[in-house]
């Protein structure tokens, strides 16, 4: 199960496209005027594609989102790395686990 969990996570990080320019907010010469509270975000698409599948979903996110999914994914292996150490597989001992 946990092996499992791996191998997803890692397809998961592996089946990301390097980012791909993003489309200005506005067209060139227009500014937008925003409100108070607001704040402009930059946008970064990418084209993921899942195991086993021919099709191609674009996700768009922040930056800020692209940089909290990438550490999450991380922290996700290193917890499953982390719990196999404490439980070890069984090494050939000749003895039951």
């Amino acid at each position: 199960m946990l092996l499992t969990v791996a191998l997803v996570a890692l397809l998961v990080m592996s089946g990301e496209t390097p980012p791909s320019p993003s489309a200005p907010a506005a067209p060139a010469g227009e500014q937008t005027e925003l409100k108070p509270g607001e704040r402009k975000v930059r946008m970064i698409c990418r084209n993921e594609q899942k195991a086993a599948s021919r099709l191609v979903k674009r996700r768009c996110m922040s930056v800020e989102d692209w940089k909290q999914q990438e550490e999450d994914a991380q922290r996700a292996v290193k917890d499953i790395q982390d719990r196999r150490e404490i439980n070890p597989p069984c090494l050939g001992s000749g003895r039951g686990c």
